[in-house]
């Protein structure tokens, strides 16, 4: 028992150890990677004109009346600057997207078209800021009109445009191992209508914000094998842990239920007493080989079997007749060499009843 607990207690160490050794090797590892950071600005913006049919114009104005409405011209700004130099490659474009309903319905569109307004373009560049203003983006408000008019016949059709500004760039820092990407989409919203009524423009809010990017080291290999090797070493341990205790926990089970077992065979024979045996040097102390020749005793003199539970791990079963003290201990280390043969069981069981009956 006490060279279990031993084992236990080494396994035990061992895994904090191990377990200590891999949460030193992870912050290692942390402080040895270098972290790159780089700081950036981006913003971005639509403006636009609404130029009216007879000739005048509106600047940035959101209600209009439909049917005065000739083209609006519109600006789109972005700007992504950094703290560090970069190559990269830009591509943007300008689409719309018409979307006309039923003016019944206006849940699901009855017709979706596309339009180019500013084919795919792709350029590149150096430089601390990544840069695309569009400056006078024509939107012929009256051509996706006639559009939507064709609807007239089948149903009262209302219409709703969407200019979509679209950006995205690719670039490369000389502190960076990955690119540097971004992307960007603004949407102006101009609902179509050939009626005299107030329509209402929908216009994104300015977009700026101020972050910084960070990029650590990738780890080397021989760090992640020498963690893995750690953590595998752990994992053993405890196994190796359980395996014991769940041997351990066997034991004490088999301990247990033979000595359960000699106190329910022969409970008429035995008395239970408070306390450990101790043995008195002046008295005649006699140990038998196991519990069964106890009983051959105990049929001879005719004296209970005293019961004693000295620890966990120990017990001890004694007969007193005067100066001669007669005992048999079962110990847990050696539980395997106290075999229970049911035969014999058997037989001290008659003999027990037999010696109660004459009783």
């Amino acid at each position: 028992m006490k060279r279990r607990a031993l084992v236990v207690v080494i396994y035990l160490v061992l895994a904090l150890l191990a377990i200590t050794g891999l949460l030193f090797e992870i912050h290692l590892c942390k402080a040895k990677l270098n972290s790159r950071q780089i700081a950036y600005h981006k913003e971005a913006s639509i403006n636009y004109n609404t130029y009216l049919k007879d000739g005048s114009y509106l600047e940035d104005s959101f209600n209009f009346v439909a049917n005065l409405i000739d083209y609006f011209k519109v600006d789109f700004n972005y700007l992504y600057s950094l703290s560090e130099k970069v190559d990269y490659i830009i591509t943007y474009d300008v689409n719309a997207t018409l979307e006309v309903f039923d003016s019944d319905n206006k849940t699901k569109p009855i017709d979706r078209s596309e339009f180019v307004i500013l084919p795919k373009t792709t350029t590149s560049g150096s430089g601390e800021a990544i840069k695309l203003d569009l400056y006078n983006q024509i939107i012929e408000y009256q051509t996706f009109n006639k559009v939507v008019q064709n609807w007239k016949k089948e149903v009262t059709p209302d219409a709703l445009l969407k200019i979509n500004f679209n950006v995205s760039w690719s670039g490369q820092a000389s502190t960076f191992v990955n690119p540097i990407k971004d992307s960007y989409k603004a949407t102006l919203k101009i609902p179509i209508s050939s009626q005299s009524k107030t329509i209402e423009i929908q216009k994104p809010s300015g977009f700026s914000e101020d972050k910084v990017l960070t990029e650590r080291e990738k780890l080397h290999y021989s760090y992640l094998i020498i963690m893995g090797s750690t953590a595998f070493f752990i994992i053993t341990v405890i196994a190796r842990l359980f395996i014991v205790l769940l041997e351990a926990n066997e034991e004490k089970d088999q301990y247990e239920q033979k000595v359960n077992k000699v106190l329910r065979e022969f409970d008429r024979a035995i008395t239970e007493a408070k306390g450990s045996f101790v043995k008195n040097p002046k008295d005649n102390n006699i140990e038998v080989n196991d519990f069964y020749e106890l009983m051959d005793v105990h049929d001879n003199l005719n004296v209970p079997i005293v019961f004693y539970r000295d620890s966990s791990s120990k017990c001890s079963f004694v007969v007193r007749n005067d100066k001669d003290v007669y005992f048999a201990t079962i110990k847990r280390e050696k539980i395997n060499n106290i075999p229970i043969k049911e035969e014999k069981v058997e037989e001290k069981k008659k003999k027990v009843v037999k010696k109660t009956v004459k009783k």
